[in-house]
């Protein structure tokens, strides 16, 4: 039995957390370090919303980050890269999948 849940575009998504990790933005583009097109969440653990340029999950590497506004808590958009913020905090973002 397939227990894999899919989004409208098919990608593989999960109603939980099985890896979090520290989403450092300050020194460079973040991805995920297994080079994979893999999706994750974004959490701000500030207490000021993160403006943030990303590509979400079904975007193509050719087409331009979008900019999103990430208030305190888990943000709900499915991102997989981050474009490079010298101005954040790498101690407020937290990644998760």
């Amino acid at each position: 039995m397939d227990t894999t849940i899919e989004n409208r575009c098919g990608e593989v998504v999960s109603l939980q957390y099985g890896k979090i990790g520290v989403l450092d933005c300050s020194s460079g583009d973040f991805t995920l370090n297994d080079g994979g097109d893999g999706g994750f969440l974004i959490k701000n653990e500030s207490d000021s919303p993160v403006t943030l340029r990303v590509r979400l999950v079904g975007m193509k590497d050719t087409d331009d980050p979008v900019e999103t506004r990430f208030h305190p808590g888990w943000g709900m958009e499915i991102v997989r890269f981050v474009e490079h913020n010298p101005s954040v905090n790498p101690n407020t973002l937290k990644y998760g999948y």
